[in-house]
Parts: structure tokens; sequence; C-alpha cells
């Protein structure tokens, strides 16, 4: 690579989707990073902004509360970063990914290096329908630890029957399992979170949360529960 590529924004990946609508892969700086519409969605999970994000303040959470896991299960894939920065704090652990969108798998193992994760299995499958019978798609254990990242743009996906979709996470978790939410909500307006937070609490018995202030409109919340 020329010092004139390290310098070019370019688009590396770009293809059209039913479910993020367009997912393009951008090179830039030496960096490297997915969007959907031009949005952020992750970086590579060698750049210092991966290590700074989310992702790395969720795989900490794991490994701090669960950590023995042997069995881990993602719910949205992204670019991969957490799920690596899981896989070396959990060699020995078995881990699954269920993504929704092909393109988003395949601009992951092109990009993010996603298929040298020997201990990964991906499932493309919608979140729910897994959710609803995960023997479908080849998964009869139980989860120690769970990490929901589930997005459209910014915010976390709507959830048509969230009752039924938490009933469905605690019947995949084993008992002191983990059960981890990335929650994006716009600065000053926490009412949102509030409610998500009073379900996931009346559902699990106990939580836990920390905040990650973003650079721009939004910030994540890290909302967590152990099954007891």
């Amino acid at each position: 690579m020329s010092i004139f590529d390290y310098f070019r924004y370019k688009v590396i990946f770009d293809k059209e989707t039913p479910h993020n609508t367009r997912i393009q892969v951008i090179s830039y700086l030496g960096m490297r990073k997915m969007t959907s519409e031009g949005i952020t969605q992750s970086y590579y999970y060698k750049n210092s902004l991966a290590k700074e994000g989310y992702w790395k303040k969720a795989a900490n959470i794991i490994k701090a509360k669960a950590p023995n896991a042997q069995n881990i299960l993602f719910l949205g894939l992204g670019g991969g970063t957490a799920v690596h920065y899981v896989s070396k704090d959990n060699p020995n652990a078995k881990l699954v990914c269920v993504e929704t969108d092909n393109v988003v798998i395949e601009a992951c193992q092109k990009y993010f290096d996603t298929d040298k994760i020997n201990n990964l299995k991906i499932v493309n499958a919608d979140a729910f329908e897994f959710l609803a019978d995960p023997h479908k798609f080849g998964i009869s254990t139980g989860f120690d630890a769970v990490f929901a990242d589930l997005f459209r743009g910014l915010f976390f996906v709507k959830i048509p029957d969230f009752d039924m979709f938490l009933k469905q996470l605690k019947n995949l978790i084993n008992k002191n399992g983990l059960i981890l939410f990335n929650y994006t909500f716009k600065k000053n307006d926490e009412s949102s979170v509030q409610k998500f937070m009073q379900k996931i609490k009346e559902a699990f018995g106990n939580l836990d949360s920390e905040i990650l202030r973003g650079r721009i409109e939004t910030d994540n919340h890290l909302i967590y529960s152990l099954l007891k």
C-alpha cells in the first residue's frame, strides 16, 4: 500500500441489501469500517477507535461477569468487532453469532477476519426466528453469556413482543449466565432506555449498566443481568 492509498478515502465493498439497505466497507487513514446507509456500524477490531468503543467494553463485561463461559451467543454480527475481542478472552469457548444479513456476513469474512475466528459459528437467520426455535438452526445447548447487539441504523431494533423476546432469551441462558444488551439512545433523552431497563429488571430480577458517551448524537448503554 502506498502513502497515497493510506490517505485516500476508498470504498472497498459496496452492496445493497433488503435488511440494511446498503452496506459499505470504507478504508481511510489505515482504518477500516463498516457503514449502513452512511452510519458507522463497526470498526476493524485492531483499530484504536474499535478498542475505545462499546465493543471492547462489552467484551470486558463478559470477561468480568462470565469468566468461565464455555458457550457464548451473539445476536447481531456488525463488523465482528466484539466477537474478536470475546474470542481472544475466551479461546476455548464455543461462539455462536446470529446475523440476518448475508451481505454483512460476506463483508465480515472478506474484510474483518471473522473467517479466522476458529471457535465461531455464524448462523444466517433472523434473531427472533432463532430465539423462537434454536433447534431449527442446529443449536441444542444453553449459553453462559448472550450479547444482544441488534440494530437498524443508529438504534436498537423494534421488537414486536418484548416480553416474549426476554422470555426466549431467559430460556437460552444457563444458570448464573449473563445477558448483555447494547442499547443506543439520543443524548439527553434517557426515558426510552429507562423503560427498556425496567423490562429487563422485571424479567431477570437484577440489573447493572455502563454508559459509553458517544462523540455525536447518541450514547451507548450497556445493560446486563445475571440469571440466578
